[in-house]
């Protein structure tokens, strides 16, 4: 069945689909990605600051999370991203005047969410999934030196290994391959 107010787009080649769904589940920009089924939609409740999935074939909305809040002390997710295996999501939580940012998953199952580092960890976002979903590519940044690093964090026990050292801060992803770049 299709997203009501879906396009859909059919290429060349075979069972080549393109689907174009509603952009953006309310409250404006959408921070977020589609599970690898293309079921439902990860993203950022602006209302709320709370993780949220959203089903597109029901339309319904879940939260995943339950303590976002824009009322001081905020706190609040950010760079949401989905596991490959469609099991997890992984996101950074903020929380605005103590300056914690914490790197956070949640199951999709409604399990209560789990911290696997903070930023007295140097740990940033979650830049991409390994491929089997067991870890997550990450930024660190060394606050004394203005330098930063890649890093494993495994979602079991947020234990962190090192894979290489930057000049600086860095944006970047992984490719399906596993090399950073």
């Amino acid at each position: 069945s299709t997203v009501p107010g879906a396009t859909e787009f059919h290429g060349e080649g075979p069972g080549l689909l393109l689907r174009q769904v509603q952009v953006d589940p309310g409250g404006g920009f959408v921070d977020g990605g589609p599970t690898p089924d293309g079921r439902s939609f990860a993203y950022i409740d602006y209302e709320t600051g709370d993780v949220a999935l959203w089903d597109l074939t029901t339309g319904e909305h879940r939260r995943l999370t339950h303590e976002g809040s824009w009322v001081a002390p905020e706190a609040y997710a950010i760079n949401v991203s989905v596991s490959p295996d469609g099991s997890s999501v992984a996101y950074t939580w903020g929380v605005g005047q103590d300056s914690i940012v914490e790197l956070r998953v949640v199951q999709l199952d409604g399990s209560p969410p789990r911290v696997l580092s903070s930023n007295r960890d140097g740990v940033g976002y979650p830049m991409s999934w390994s491929t089997d979903s067991r870890h997550l590519a990450v930024p660190i940044y060394d606050a004394t030196d203005s330098t930063g690093a890649i890093a494993w964090v495994s979602v079991e026990d947020g234990s962190m290994r090192r894979l290489t050292d930057l000049p600086r801060w860095h944006w970047g992803t992984l490719s399906q391959i596993g090399r950073a770049h």
